[in-house]
């Protein structure tokens, strides 16, 4: 009963959601502002919880989100929910606002993001993100950084790296990932115990995405990170893994 609770509002949030998509793609535009809101469902399955390497369960998770976009703006909704009861202290809401603009060679992204516990509201938290892409053909380069606003002032963790994307037909893409990441002495203290600022990992993810119709996606990826600072491997082990399938509706 303690998992009904929050599955419950995660379908509700969904379906409340949907109606308003609904309504915006059937209704005619009456300006051109109007045609400008887009709107995103995605649901996520996963094998664990994995965030920034580490791992907070080895159970499978239901994670469904939720954004709203008008021209440059977005608003989001992303949740993570046990399927399995031994993992329900892990359930979590997130909300985000945002803003992403593209230069003519570069991209940047800068948005708020408030972290809802429902088993620990004491750990209730904000961070401030900030990021900049510099497209390159079918990669990106990207540098973005995240800093705690409210709970953990101070705590820092930060990211550079790649992706890339890549269609090979009409209904089929591959994308995949290379990053270095970094956690300040707040960040690593707070998470993970290691009372330093350390390189503390590099990632990888590859995966495949399928669209059999359109604005409709399948992805299916797997994500490996190998933990490099002796002192971050003593308390998180070697390596992390997540196996993840994603269904994502755009309107």
């Amino acid at each position: 009963m303690n998992l009904l609770k929050p599955l419950l509002l995660a379908i509700l949030l969904v379906a409340s959601i949907i109606k308003v998509a609904d309504a915006a793609v059937n209704q005619e535009p009456a300006t051109e502002e109007k045609s400008s809101i887009g709107v995103s469902l995605n649901a996520g399955f996963c094998d664990k919880y994995l965030w920034r390497g580490i791992t907070y369960n080895e159970k499978f998770v239901f994670q469904p989100e939720v954004e709203l976009t008008y021209k440059d703006f977005y608003l989001s909704t992303w949740g993570n929910f046990g399927l399995m009861n031994e993992v329900q202290s892990y359930n979590e809401v997130d909300f985000t606002l945002g803003y992403y603009h593209s230069f003519n060679s570069f991209d940047i992204d800068a948005y708020v993001s408030y972290f809802h516990y429902f088993y620990a509201p004491d750990d209730n938290t904000a961070e401030l993100n900030l990021g900049i892409y510099y497209p390159l053909s079918d990669f990106t380069l990207f540098a973005r950084t995240s800093f705690d606003i409210i709970s953990y002032t101070g705590a820092m963790f930060g990211e550079i790296g790649t992706d890339y994307e890549k269609d090979i037909s009409d209904n089929f893409s591959v994308f995949g990932t290379l990053l270095a990441g970094f956690g300040s002495r707040n960040f690593n203290a707070t998470y993970i115990e290691v009372d330093k600022g350390a390189f503390n990992l590099v990632g990888c993810k590859a995966g495949l995405s399928y669209s059999p119709f359109e604005d409709f996606y399948i992805d299916a990826d797997f994500l490996l990170n190998f933990n490099i600072d002796k002192d971050v491997k003593e308390s998180l082990g070697g390596t992390s893994n997540l196996f993840e399938i994603i269904l994502r509706k755009e309107f």
